[in-house]
């Protein structure tokens, strides 16, 4: 049982260092808690990354490749996105981050990821 979490751990971590360099600064550790739960999420328009390889729109990868691409937005580890916004961390501030699509402003921040994912889940439920 051990074991299964360190191979995701470890898949996580090369598959988030690949390309794009994170240095080390993303919390693994808080990502794999969401990872036991779920191996990305799609609902209700909402979009939560997981290691899917073979699903593009739940791929943390190819999502921080292309989102990653600009200038302006390297500074960021891509976690989900929505119609409306992204769902980030943020590697300067250390914080969890809910960014305007757009214009890349922040919305809101979060000391932890379950918060963020609350938030994010909350926001995708039908009102």
């Amino acid at each position: 049982m051990k074991s299964r979490p360190l191979l995701k751990k470890r898949k996580l971590r090369n598959i988030l260092n690949g390309q794009k360099k994170f240095h080390n600064q993303f919390p693994y550790e808080d990502y794999l808690f969401f990872l036991k739960l779920a191996n990305g999420l799609n609902f209700n328009g909402l979009f939560l990354y997981g290691l899917q390889l073979e699903d593009d729109d739940l791929n943390i990868q190819l999502a921080n490749n292309t989102w990653r691409e600009s200038k302006y937005m390297q500074n960021y580890v891509f976690i989900g996105e929505d119609s409306i916004s992204f769902f980030v961390w943020n590697m300067m501030e250390k914080k969890y981050e809910v960014l305007d699509k757009p214009s890349g402003d922040v919305f809101e921040e979060y000391d932890n990821l379950k918060n963020l994912l609350m938030e994010a889940l909350e926001t995708a439920l039908p009102s």
